[in-house]
């Protein structure tokens, strides 16, 4: 975990993701590398909720380790199932593995 500053206790840590990080050129039609597909959790101090931002990502057991280690209790979960999970895929997620989040907040529609 990185303090986000020394007089606080809040945390972000960045975390895997699964996605295929790819990025098509606009003049070849070849893909390539965009780098390692990665979610973030940030902990605020006080208190204060548990965020995971799962980033571009589709649904996998890992999460439920995620869910175990930090404790979520908010979620930004993609849901434009292209590259990313849908919405099923994301009910899913939350149902199965992210089992402490309360609030589930859809983003990549």
């Amino acid at each position: 975990m990185l303090p986000v500053d020394d007089s606080s206790a809040s945390a972000v840590n960045i975390i895997g993701s699964r996605n295929l990080s790819a990025i098509p050129s606009s003049t070849s039609g070849l893909s390539f590398s965009g780098g390692a597909a990665a979610g973030w959790i940030i902990q605020i101090s006080n208190g204060g909720p548990t965020i995971y931002h799962t980033g571009d990502t589709n649904v996998f057991s890992d999460m439920a380790l995620i869910d175990s280690l930090y404790r979520p209790t908010h979620v930004l979960l993609p849901i434009g199932g292209q590259c990313t999970m849908g919405p099923y895929e994301a009910a899913v997620a939350c149902k199965r593995f992210l089992k402490t989040c309360h609030t589930v907040i859809p983003m990549h529609f």
